[in-house]
């Protein structure tokens, strides 16, 4: 295994304001790993409990103590699972992180942009909606370009 990427382990720590207030505190600290594919079974039986494994991150078993995020290329990710496959190497399965406290990216449910798609279908093809031919032909453009890719 090579380990040629950076990995940013973060770990949260909490500290009180004047008032009292827990306010949380992150550190950071970067890593070199190397990067596995999530195993098919692994996968699927991760789904089966609600949980979207994505990537496998190997780092230095003397690297981890126990972070529970991780951020590779600017995309943060939970460590849902480690696996220590010999005593130098630690195996940590990662989910993305779809929102947190630091984000404003979420991920969108593929059903709601198809919902949204067929909602607006709808519209453009309902005769009592009025606009003229060249805003009808703008609208399907734009949903078009939007829907790029789904």
């Amino acid at each position: 295994m090579t380990y040629d990427h950076e990995l940013t382990l973060i770990n949260q720590t909490h500290v009180s304001d004047a008032v009292g207030n827990q306010i949380p505190v992150e550190t950071d600290a970067v890593i070199l790993c190397g990067l596995k594919s999530v195993a098919r079974a692994e996968f699927y039986n991760a789904a089966l409990n609600g949980l979207k494994p994505e990537m496998v991150f190997v780092v230095h078993a003397y690297e981890y103590d126990g972070q529970k995020k991780v951020e590779f290329g600017s995309v943060r990710y939970n460590v849902i699972r480690t696996y220590e496959p010999n005593f130098e190497e630690l195996e940590l399965t990662c989910e993305r992180i779809a929102a947190d406290e630091t984000t404003t990216t979420k991920l969108i449910d593929h059903k709601l942009v198809q919902d949204l798609k067929s909602l607006v279908e709808e519209i453009l093809a309902d005769a009592t909606v009025v606009m003229d031919a060249a805003t009808h032909t703008a609208y399907e453009d734009k949903l078009a370009d939007a829907l790029e890719g789904w």
